[in-house]
Order: C-alpha cells, then structure tokens, then sequence
C-alpha cells in the first residue's frame, strides 16, 4: 500500500499528470510501478515496452540520435526527469551512471487518462455553450426568470 500511495503522490507532483483528475491519478498509480536499476546498465527503448520513463533518483546519460545528455534526479529533493519525452527515436537508450530508480508509467494507460481529461474538458465546454446560448434566446417577463434561475441552478452542478 505504502508503494502505491509513492506512485500517486509522484503522479500529483509531474508535470506530465498533475492535470489530471485525483480519480484519474488513483486509476493510474497501480499500474505504474519503479524499477532499481544497477550503475553501469544499458537500457534501450525498445526494452521498456512502451512505457513513459522517469528517473526519479541516480545518474544517467541518455543517447538520442547520436547525441548523449548527462541527466540526474535527486528523490524528494528534484523533479523527476523524463527520459525520452513525447517524441523518442527508435534507437535511443540510457546508460545508468550510478544505481537508478525509474517510475514507468504505461502509455496507452496514460493515453487513455488523457483522453478521458481531453472528453470530459469538451463535454463542460459544450454545456457552458449550450447554457450560454440558452440563456440569451430565454423570452422576457416572469417565465424567463424562473427559466434563467434553473439553468444557474444547473450550471452549478
């Protein structure tokens, strides 16, 4: 349980979830899971199965197209660092500089959070429209009132 509650404090804490909802967050923390990696480890890209990789504590390099970038985290003290970002190359990897922890996070269940944020964000958007609109074509007089005080009434909800 204590391993879980990590995961969901991390997800609150990054960038890359913190727009999430706390349910969503909840939903994604059992499914993400840290890795110790030892120093002197080679890890490509394609061994991590499409995860979103973050380095939580330790050192590391990070070879992307040819080029190498020292990265280091520090647990409690920094932010995660993400590994290969949005965009990875096929052929990227990372070499562990000292013993390493990595949070993976599964992609197609972080896509699917996102997805669920993206729904829910334009479902709101289209009943504030939808009330907007209503709110302008009620007719005049005592009836109109009552109608403008239910849809406030709604949109409260």
């Amino acid at each position: 349980m204590q391993q879980m509650s990590d995961e969901l404090a991390l997800l609150a804490d990054l960038e890359l979830t913190r727009d999430l909802s706390e349910d969503a967050r909840k939903a994604l923390a059992p499914k993400c899971r840290f890795d110790e990696i030892p120093a002197r480890k080679r890890v490509r890209l394609a061994d991590l199965h499409g995860d979103r990789v973050l380095l939580v504590d330790g050192h590391t390099v990070r070879l992307s197209q040819g080029v190498g970038q020292r990265l280091q985290a520090f647990q409690g003290l920094s932010a995660p660092v993400d590994l290969f970002g949005d965009a990875p190359g096929p052929e990227d990897c990372f070499v562990t500089e000292t013993p390493c922890i990595l949070m993976r996070i599964p992609s197609a269940e972080l896509e699917a959070a996102y997805n669920a944020l993206l729904l829910h964000q334009v479902r709101a958007e289209l009943v504030h429209q939808h009330l907007q609109g209503s709110l302008h074509q009620l007719p005049d007089g005592p009836c109109g009132m009552l109608d403008v005080q239910a849809l406030q009434q709604l949109r409260g909800l």
